[in-house]
């Protein structure tokens, strides 16, 4: 993993604006008929928004896990 520091490059807004029409590119990329370009973390964003409107499906036995181990910590769960 790399950190870099944009500022000591560029301007923060101008690599923002650089970044996205370097999206606009890739996401206007002719894709395979049937298939999708995603842009880094689309995925993931397009998953959590997905999960706030329907919740995550926890299985029963995870679900008593869960409400145990909350138990031993003093956590109450709301439900």
């Amino acid at each position: 993993m790399a950190v870099i520091n944009i500022r000591n490059f560029l301007p923060v807004q101008e690599f923002k604006r650089k970044v996205d029409l370097l999206f606009e590119a890739v996401k206007g990329s002719p894709a395979v008929k049937g298939a999708e370009i995603f842009i880094p973390g689309e995925p993931e964003w397009r998953a959590e928004g997905k999960r706030r409107k329907e919740e995550i499906f926890v299985s029963e036995e995870t679900w008593k896990r869960i409400k145990k181990i909350a138990q031993k910590l003093g956590v109450n769960i709301l439900v």
